[in-house]
């Protein structure tokens, strides 16, 4: 089991040890806000080199340390100030680094910890409920979304990240309610748009699907994966066409396998053999697997026999 430190236990160990601010902390943190890591780890260890007790230097230095990709530099910082100075910033960083070294349940404890010393920061309720689902726990999950709207109702993010474990969750009505919510708090933003068409897919939905779509590459018209999922429910909808002009859209963006092997397989359907060979050819020299089957079916040159 494992066990926050209290504040009580902080003022054990520190009494008698506190000091002035160090004047390079400032440096320190604006290095690390300005992108300059190598700079903020300088500061923090001119720091450290007189006061090795600064959890702030701790936590900045690991910061830029997780910044840079040293994780195991980064997690020992986190755990001195842990240990220094437990409270929400120690433990919230290191969770945040658990969390991008997918190390789940960890990240999950250390995000416990960090809202039990401030339970009215929204972000780490957001932090700990993405974690949640990724540790299958959906109802935990759409607790803290919940208690994140709680304290800003006019989180955006988790309007639509509830939607979606709700939609995971087979719940497709509360899905698009929640959608609907966040179209309404910011109707020019095309996730909104894009997550309710994705719902609206899996509901069979197609009319509604691809208006959504449609909407939101209104707004963002370079939006690859909404074009692919507006491709989607033109095919479904038997809308061939529609769907070649929407992979046309995709490759003026970029030359993307996955499109060229979609549109060639639409070709091969309105019997345009030339048309869907070269597509096929074109996605299998950019390595797309699939393509390689339909070259060989339908595309690979029959030698002929030689007469005796």
């Amino acid at each position: 089991m494992f066990k926050c430190y209290s504040t009580f236990v902080f003022v054990f160990i520190v009494a008698g040890c506190a000091s002035l601010k160090n004047p390079d902390l400032d440096l320190a943190d604006d290095a690390l806000s300005n992108g300059s890591y190598q700079t903020a780890v300088h500061y923090a260890n001119s720091i450290l080199q007189s006061d090795s007790l600064n959890a702030e230097a701790f936590i900045i230095r690991g910061k830029a340390y997780s910044k840079l990709n040293e994780t195991e530099n980064a997690l020992r910082d986190f755990h001195s100030a842990v240990a220094i100075q437990p409270g929400f910033e120690a433990y919230y960083n290191r969770g945040l680094e658990y969390l991008k070294n997918e190390s789940w349940l960890l990240a999950s404890e250390d995000f416990d910890c960090a809202i039990s010393f401030d339970q009215t920061n929204s972000e780490a309720y957001f932090t700990r409920a993405y974690t949640k689902y990724l540790l299958d726990d959906q109802d935990g999950a759409i607790k803290d979304y919940k208690k994140v709207i709680e304290l800003d109702s006019t989180s955006f993010k988790s309007y639509i990240n509830i939607g979606n474990v709700f939609g995971s969750l087979g719940y497709g009505d509360q899905a698009i309610e929640n959608f609907n919510t966040a179209i309404s708090l910011q109707p020019n933003n095309p996730d909104g748009y894009f997550n309710r068409g994705n719902q609206k897919l899996i509901m069979d939905d197609l009319e509604g699907g691809i208006k959504d779509l449609e909407q939101s590459l209104f707004i963002d018209k370079r939006n690859v994966n909404a074009l692919f999922l507006l491709a989607e429910l033109k095919i479904k909808a038997g809308d061939n066409l529609g769907a070649i002009e929407i992979l046309d859209r995709i490759l003026s963006i970029e030359e993307n396998p996955k499109a060229l092997f979609a549109r060639g397989s639409i070709y091969l359907k309105l019997e345009d053999k030339n048309k869907a060979c070269n597509d096929f050819n074109r996605a299998g020299e950019l390595g797309y697997f699939n393509a390689y089957e339909m070259i060989n079916k339908y595309c690979a040159k029959k030698k002929k026999k030689k007469k005796k």
